[in-house]
């Protein structure tokens, strides 16, 4: 008998102990590859600096949206944690085939992906800060120099 209003993939989980198996295998496994492929992607991309503005993929906040020059100088300090989130990700598919029992399965599955959202969130907030506070320098020696256009050059006397 299948409990009511759970999809057919967890129900094999939901109805006992034994290991994940089946259908709930296969969807839980494509669901969290896609995810590790979607982050391994977005960093590869953003290392590349192919990852352009979009919608849909990349860190997605005002300061980001608000100009090309912003979102590339996030992503280009984002990609590593992008990569390393995917990572996580990646790997919390082997529980899922190492164990033959639930609980480890969950327990081990849980942590690698609690790991990966921890990167990925603690990676994100501090790339935006780097970024901020490096394109806030660069725009204080552009500054300087508008008022100075010799600082920075030797003078002969």
């Amino acid at each position: 008998m299948k409990p009511p209003g759970l999809p057919w993939a967890t129900t094999a989980v939901a109805a006992g102990e034994e290991a994940i198996q089946g259908g709930s295998l296969v969807w839980l496994t494509f669901v969290i590859a896609a995810s590790a492929v979607a982050l391994l992607a977005c960093g590869v991309l953003s290392a590349r600096r192919t990852l352009h503005p979009n919608p849909l993929a990349g860190i997605r906040t005002a300061f980001t949206m608000d100009s090309a020059r912003n979102w590339y100088a996030v992503h280009d300090r984002a990609a590593p944690v992008f990569t390393g989130s995917g990572l996580f990700f990646a790997l919390s598919i082997v529980p899922l085939f190492l164990f033959d029992s639930l609980w480890p399965q969950v327990w081990t599955q849980l942590g690698l992906l609690g790991a990966g959202t921890a990167v990925l969130v603690v990676g994100t907030i501090r790339a935006q800060r780097a970024a901020k506070q490096a394109l806030a320098e660069e725009d204080a020696r552009e500054d300087a120099l508008a008022e100075d256009p010799h600082e920075g050059e030797e003078r002969e006397r």
